[in-house]
């Protein structure tokens, strides 16, 4: 007959352990919780960098947009400046688009400022150089503009400044 033996092994074996797996589970725990609170983070950062990014390249689209309404052949009207160098023309709201459900409201300025120019058949100098067509002189009249483009999204601040030298040709 045995007297107690497993009883007593196992006894023993219980009084040893005294809650070391526990410990190691929590410290595990405690690892896993802050790796899942820093991805959420890097998530959360993510998703913004993203959006400023859309935001920025609304108002780059919007900027560019009013450039392109200028250099069409039929450009809607826009306010040219006096040929004053450095005179300016400010034409606010000249490119707009509503909101969406899906997109911003968008909206351009332009703001033009006289360079220079020539007459008809005006000798080029080195403040005031001519326009070469294919290498040719053009001999028409012209007026050289800074035109300034800022594109604005609305509702979040953003806005992007392009500019482009014009020319615009008179017969």
């Amino acid at each position: 007959m045995r007297q107690g033996y497993p009883t007593y092994k196992r006894c023993r074996t219980n009084s040893r352990q005294k809650g070391a797996a526990l410990a190691i589970s929590l410290i595990f725990l405690v690892i896993i919780t802050i790796l899942s609170v820093s991805a959420m983070r890097t998530t959360n950062l993510d998703t913004k960098i993203t959006v400023n990014h859309q935001f920025k390249e609304l108002s780059f689209q919007a900027a560019e947009s009013a450039l392109a309404m200028v250099t069409t052949p039929d450009p809607p009207t826009v306010l040219i400046p006096d040929s004053v160098p450095d005179t300016m023309a400010l034409n606010p709201g000249y490119f707009s688009s509503a909101a969406t459900a899906d997109q911003p409201g968008l909206s351009a300025d332009l703001t033009m400022t006289y360079l220079y120019g020539l007459t008809k058949d005006q000798p080029a100098t080195a403040d005031t150089p001519g326009i070469n067509v294919s290498g040719y002189p053009l001999g028409n009249a012209f007026n050289t503009y800074l035109a300034t483009a800022q594109g604005f999204v609305a509702q979040s601040g953003t806005q992007t400044t392009n500019r482009m030298q014009v020319v615009l040709i008179s017969q």
